[in-house]
């Protein structure tokens, strides 16, 4: 399998663009060298990394997806033991990707971990809900706070925080409606070809702002409550990486 390391290496960085042409402008190889490491990934594994039922849009298959998951942990997993292995010391580096609505307890767990573990640099951002899982399944997050779990998969790291409702809000002054990108992409064609104004942002901050100056429709998270999430309202979860240090995971559990 040595032989494969180099493909897998390039499919794993190629993966978060939709097709061969944005990856090879990414990933820095000429498009016929990607589509030669990709075929000769699929002869050897014999599996469909790319769908080419259509020749102008050829996309990846689930299956690409998941090999590039698998490869990426196990490439994680190698360098933190190894860094540990150097030093005898914990993960210094931690990657925490969060929903903005859950943004003040990643910043809270962020703070731990600086605080009472021997991280040194911490990697705290935003993401939409689409962006977040896409993150977190190919391991570019090594913690993420969510409203759903990615393919309703059990991790082993994995903590139910509790819960929050998303709140309609409707202030009259305009009828302009307000939507996250999450949101938008989520609309039916026909809700897009509606003739109404419309502001979409993928920064909470930016939406709630444009509603209290100007008016509009909009939803809302509520703050977040403790306990099991009732009907009609979405779970608080803290998933975590299987290779993540079980010292950094304690300090999740604890607050």
């Amino acid at each position: 399998m040595e032989h494969l390391h180099w493909p897998l290496t390039v499919l794993n960085r190629s993966i978060p663009y939709k097709n061969l042409t944005a990856a090879s402008q990414q990933v820095g190889i000429s498009q016929p060298q990607l589509s030669r490491l990709i075929k000769q990934l699929e002869e050897n594994l014999d599996v469909t990394l790319l769908d080419r039922s259509s020749p102008r849009h050829t996309t990846w298959t689930p299956e690409a997806r998941k090999l590039a998951e698998i490869f990426n942990k196990s490439e994680k997993a190698l360098q933190q033991s190894i860094e540990e292995f150097k030093d005898g010391s914990q993960q210094k580096e931690v990657s925490i990707g969060c929903l903005e609505g859950l943004s003040s307890l990643a910043e809270n767990f962020g703070h731990k971990l600086l605080e009472k573990s021997n991280v040194e640099t911490l990697h705290l951002n935003v993401f939409d809900q689409n962006d977040l899982e896409a993150k977190f399944l190919v391991a570019d997050l090594d913690v993420a706070f969510t409203s759903r779990l990615p393919n309703n998969k059990k991790f082993t790291y994995q903590k139910n925080m509790g819960y929050q409702f998303i709140e309609p809000v409707n202030d009259k002054r305009s009828g302009i409606k307000i939507y996250s990108t999450f949101e938008f992409n989520s609309l039916t064609s026909v809700q897009r070809k509606k003739k109404i104004k419309r502001v979409i942002s993928n920064s909470l901050f930016l939406r709630k702002s444009f509603q209290d100056r100007y008016g509009g429709s909009i939803k809302l998270p509520s703050k977040i409550f403790d306990g099991r999430a009732p009907q009609g309202a979405l779970p608080v979860v803290v998933i975590g990486q299987d290779y993540l240090s079980k010292e950094l995971w304690k300090l999740a559990e604890k607050f």
